[in-house]
């Protein structure tokens, strides 16, 4: 088998702070069982109801304790959607990959992470 070399980064959510209009903020505050459930049927591919039940919750405990304030309800919404499109993935395809495995997980700190250098 081939070795499979895969890696994420800190801060990857940024990508997903600013896409989403503040009118679809509003409409996942207002409704974030039915915004995390169509991200649960897209990435699991016909799942069964009681699997996107269980997910939503535990998605929800996780990335959702608190809904407010709508700032950080916006940041929350970037995380669950980066951590959907690149370390679920990469962590599935480690566990479903048979060959040699290597998993880096990059940190960048500087100007641009929010971390304070001196």
């Amino acid at each position: 088998n081939k070795p499979w070399i895969t890696s994420n980064a800190n801060g990857e959510y940024t990508l997903f702070k600013n896409l989403p209009t503040s009118q679809e903020i509003a409409e996942y505050h207002q409704d974030l069982d039915g915004y995390l459930q169509n991200f649960m049927r897209y990435f699991l591919k016909n799942p069964k109801a009681f699997r996107v039940s269980e997910g939503i919750q535990l998605l929800k405990n996780h990335y959702f304790p608190v809904m407010d304030p709508i700032e950080n309800f916006t940041i929350e919404v970037a995380e669950v959607t980066s951590d959907f499109y690149f370390p679920y993935p990469a962590i599935y395809n480690l566990l479903m990959h048979q060959g040699p495995k290597w998993y880096y997980y990059l940190e960048y700190i500087g100007k641009l992470s929010g971390h304070n250098m001196s």
